[in-house]
């Protein structure tokens, strides 16, 4: 995966920074999710499993091809907020 060229403590800051990353992600979803509780847990932990599945399925993906999709995702989904809020005008 990502991390296979890194051991010891540069691993060590790279696995926290990526718990690091879930525990805030799955935050913003709960909040989403407040008024009530349960229902916010359980679509965090909805969320959370669609992580794990992700990570697990493009594990072999090289970095350079991760960034380059993570461009592209954020081009589109950008770009179609930006026709949708035109078009709400």
């Amino acid at each position: 995966g990502l991390t296979t060229e890194f051991s010891g403590r540069g691993l060590a800051m790279i696995e926290i920074a990526h718990w690091y990353e879930n525990v805030f992600l799955l935050g913003w979803v709960y909040l989403f999710f407040a008024s009530s509780p349960v229902l916010g847990v359980l679509v965090s932990l909805g969320v959370f499993g669609f992580v794990i599945l992700v990570d697990n399925v493009f594990a072999r993906l090289k970095w350079q091809a991760a960034l380059r999709s993570a461009w592209l995702v954020a081009i589109v989904l950008g770009f179609g907020n930006l026709v949708v809020l035109s078009l709400l005008r």
